[in-house]
């Protein structure tokens, strides 16, 4: 199974993409299934699940955290997660039966690098995201090590925001996906695209919202 694991929709205030446009890109690349991420709401994920009339592509309903310790990833969401602290919002995200991955773990950025000192067995992720389409090949590849190092499932997401980013990274397992991140039988690949033309949109499009050039969806 090949699946994008990270994207953002028009939902999140850094994206002006279409949930339609983001399936029809990512079908079109041959996936079999994406998660949508936006940040700190399902509504992105909700819309392209609706949409989505294929039963042999999956959308999976995820949000993205920013929680006390950095980012994460809740996957097979039913409801929102309220707590912003990551020990809260981890078993929040089990008790829903959702995947828990921490997103760009070591993205050299304010609140982006993940804490994990103190981080005890039982609050662990699922996964780690260690192929980030908008982070760099070095961030990239200290992921890969964390993961290795505490042997945990890899995953990797585009971090889509815009249309020319979705599908350029992803994760390739066998089966369930939560069973294959339990057995570390999961593979990331992909070709980041980085943040010099990505970082600058994400800017304006958060931009035109606060000046009322557009409105928030949803």
């Amino acid at each position: 199974m090949k699946y994008d694991l990270h994207n953002h929709t028009w939902y999140s205030p850094c994206s002006l993409l279409n949930p339609q446009a983001l399936l029809a890109i990512v079908k079109k690349k041959g996936f079999d299934g994406i998660a949508v991420t936006d940040h700190d709401t399902l509504k992105g994920g909700l819309a392209t699940k609706k949409l989505n009339k294929d039963r042999d592509f999956e959308v999976i309903v995820g949000e993205e955290l920013h929680t006390d310790r950095g980012h994460v990833l809740g996957l097979y969401l039913q409801k929102p997660i309220r707590s912003r602290a990551y020990e809260e919002a981890a078993e929040e995200i089990h008790r829903q039966g959702g995947i828990v991955i921490l997103a760009h773990p070591r993205r050299p950025m304010p609140g982006a690098w993940f804490r994990m000192d103190g981080l005890g067995k039982r609050l662990m992720p699922d996964g780690l995201e260690v192929f980030n389409g908008r982070t760099g090949m070095w961030s990239n590849i200290h992921a890969d090590s964390l993961a290795n190092k505490l042997h945990i499932g890899k995953t990797g997401g585009s971090d889509t925001h815009f249309g020319y980013e979705a599908g350029s990274c992803y994760t390739h397992f066998e089966g369930d996906l939560a069973r294959a991140l339990n057995k570390k039988k999961t593979d990331a690949h992909g070709r980041g695209k980085g943040m010099l033309i990505g970082g600058p949109l994400s800017f304006l499009s958060k931009l035109s919202l606060k000046m009322g050039v557009r409105k928030p969806h949803g």
